[in-house]
């Protein structure tokens, strides 16, 4: 069983394990509302994906545009709950500047 979390190593990844014959779960970090991946890595992510056992990603937003790629019963939505206790522990000045060191 092999566990991937970045969409660099996701994508050869996913091709080595198949080829070898092993399970693969891709934890797909990206945010695509956000972030834009290169053409080139976003077909071979479109053609690696379907190859996996299960994708698992942070938002619900993710999991629609991933729904595209997979069979939806290989998503699984976990939602990033460090980011969360985050968000509300930060101070004003921190929310409008940044964290200061």
């Amino acid at each position: 069983m092999v566990i991937s979390f970045m969409h660099t190593t996701n994508i050869h990844a996913v091709r080595t394990c198949k080829w070898a014959g092993r399970p693969f779960i891709i934890s797909e970090r990206a945010n695509y509302a956000v972030n834009q991946l290169p053409k080139t890595q976003a077909l071979l992510r479109d053609l690696s994906y379907p190859l996996t056992a299960q994708l698992v990603v942070q938002t619900q937003g993710n999991y629609y545009y991933c729904a595209k790629l997979l069979v939806p019963s290989k998503i699984t939505v976990i939602p990033n709950s460090v980011a969360k206790v985050l968000k509300s522990e930060r101070s004003d000045s921190e929310k409008a500047f940044g964290r200061r060191v």
